[in-house]
This record gives C-alpha cells, structure tokens and sequence, in this order.
C-alpha cells in the first residue's frame, strides 16, 4: 500500500488559496483601467493569517498578519493623510513585530523582537 494512502493530507496552504481570492477591483478589466487598491481585502488576508498563526501556534504567521495589518490601516487613510502613510505602515509593522515576539517565546519571537529593536 503506497504510503499517502495511509497518512491524511495536510491543509491547503494559504498561498495555495490566494489565487481564488478576489483582491482587486471588479470594475478594472485591463491594466490600464486599474483602480486604487482596498485595503479590505487586505485587512480580510492579514486577519486569516493571524488566525492560521494563533490556530497553529506560530509567530511568523502571526508577523505576517501584523504586517498586513499595518498595511490594510495605512492603504486605509484619507488622501489627504497620503503622506504619512508610508511612515504609518513602517511603524504599525514594527509594533506588530514588537508585540509577536512579546507574546511568542520561542527562537522565532526572540527573532522577530529583536528585529524589531533595530
């Protein structure tokens, strides 16, 4: 008996589901027509990956969630705060990294604060 036969298959990875998802706008069909990016898809992507992270007990999960996040928030602000919304993203990730690696004590949350610290 072949030996997959045996061992269930694991989950589908969340890079594997990426494709299926609708992260763009439905009303741009070409290149040239594209629209703003929103940053609900990428909040709804950043919150799957801080569930598959605390669901499978893993800080990097987790950091990439946090990073999304802080992402989604500064895609997020008005265009008249445009300006510091890369100063927002940099700083919602460095927070995000800040407080994974509080909350995981492990090799990967000593990793990632002390990323963070420098």
């Amino acid at each position: 008996m072949p030996r997959c036969a045996v061992r269930p298959l694991p989950w589908v990875t969340l890079p594997q589901r990426l494709p299926h998802w609708r992260l763009w706008a439905s009303n741009s069909r070409s290149v040239g027509e594209l629209v703003s990016p929103a940053p609900l898809p990428l909040l709804a992507a950043a919150a799957g990956q801080i569930a598959l992270g605390l669901v499978r007990r893993n800080a990097w999960y987790c950091a990439l969630g946090g990073v999304g996040f802080a992402a989604a928030v500064a895609m997020a602000l008005p265009s008249e705060l445009g300006h510091l919304r890369g100063s927002v993203a940099f700083h919602g990730a460095v927070i995000a990294l800040l407080i994974v690696g509080a909350a995981f004590k492990n090799q990967a949350g000593v990793i990632l604060s002390i990323a963070a610290q420098a």
